[in-house]
């Protein structure tokens, strides 16, 4: 294997797409460059693996006979190769330049999908975007920002996004699963999950915060503007456009006074309630309803208590396509049918 590397601030302005080439040559020559000091040495035990690379690998099966490949780009390749066999050797001062060319060199190379690239992902933006001791934190989180504000990423693939996400999580140290695509916010790793909350009419991807708790441990983290904007962008880019805020159980009056963070994240289509029983505090069930986004397209609520007057108002200053509601409880006593018959007539479903 052999680099062809330019040096990187004399192209830090160029296309990303068009830094990067990969050749893979038949019969080259070995004597071509010294073997006696490589650059860098690959083998199946990196920490993070290539699907590229496991292919030059796998075509030198004769102990006589090697073939060999070359890598053209225009960036310290070796350098970002060498991260990605020893996380310990992640610096606290990488530049933006350099972020984007470990997602370059995961992408193109095509990092085989494992753990080991979220702890790599992690260990970079927690030393270089979180936790940073001097003056110059924000704007490495805006840095962060730009990077995924870029066209380049948008061009990444699904599986690097999502391990990008849950690199972001764990530096917060927020616990999470993803089934099927939709991502789970939780408490404690021993919850329970109703996946049937996963709607098969909402044909959107959910963030489902599946308890009181966890919901509190979001609105903390979104106090810090940039980790909601960020949030934002990893939402969109996987396509979770529902939120799903299940599971409110709790006895007492929630502590505090909510912002409702959570709503400021402006790309949910679709809002579900389900499961809420705090019954010492209807406001916050007023206060999260009335939050709503208007331009929601899919509305649902299941298995609460809510007034009649506050339903139709909610119902009434929507466009919605669709509307499922179950185990509703009215306080006064009344159909829900009848509770907003216009806006039954408008939208497309209604279960």
């Amino acid at each position: 294997m052999e680099k062809n590397e330019k040096n990187e601030e004399e192209e830090a302005d160029e296309e990303f797409e068009e830094d990067y080439e990969i050749k893979i040559l038949h019969g080259y020559e070995n004597n071509y460059y010294d073997i006696s000091k490589p650059f860098f040495i690959y083998s199946k035990e990196n920490l993070v693996n290539f699907e590229i690379l496991d292919s030059i690998l796998s075509m030198n099966t004769s102990k006589n006979e090697h073939k060999s490949g070359i890598i053209e780009c225009r960036y310290q390749l070796s350098y970002f190769l060498r991260l990605t066999r020893d996380v310990t050797e992640v610096t606290n001062n990488l530049n933006i330049q350099q972020f984007k060319y470990i997602l370059m060199t995961l992408k193109f190379l095509k990092a085989v999908e494992n753990k080991n690239i979220t702890k790599l992902l992690q260990v970079l933006i927690f030393n270089n975007f979180f936790y940073q001791k001097d003056y110059k934190l924000r704007n490495y989180n805006l840095h962060l920002i730009q990077i995924l504000n870029s066209s380049f990423f948008t061009q990444i693939d699904f599986h690097l996004k999502k391990n990008i996400m849950s690199s972001f999580l764990n530096s917060l140290m927020i616990r999470y699963d993803f089934y099927d695509e939709n991502l789970i916010i939780f408490k404690n790793s021993k919850e329970l999950f109703d996946y049937s909350m996963f709607s098969e009419h909402i044909p959107y991807k959910n963030l489902m915060i599946n308890n009181f708790d966890a919901f509190c441990s979001v609105e903390n983290i979104l106090r810090d503007s940039n980790v909601l904007i960020i949030f934002q962008i990893l939402l969109k880019e996987l396509n979770i456009k529902s939120l799903i805020l299940n599971n409110f159980f709790r006895y007492l009056d929630p502590d505090g006074n909510f912002a409702f963070l959570i709503y400021k994240i402006e790309i949910f289509k679709a809002f579900t309630i389900s499961n809420y029983k705090i019954p010492a505090s209807p406001f916050f069930l007023f206060c999260l309803i009335v939050s709503i986004n208007n331009n929601i397209e899919y509305l649902r609520l299941e298995n609460i208590s809510y007034w009649r007057l506050n339903l139709r108002g909610l119902l009434e200053g929507k466009k919605l396509k669709g509307l499922i509601l179950s185990k509703i409880s009215l306080t006064e006593n009344t159909s829900l049918i009848n509770v907003s018959r216009n806006v039954y007539e408008t939208i497309e479903y209604i279960d």
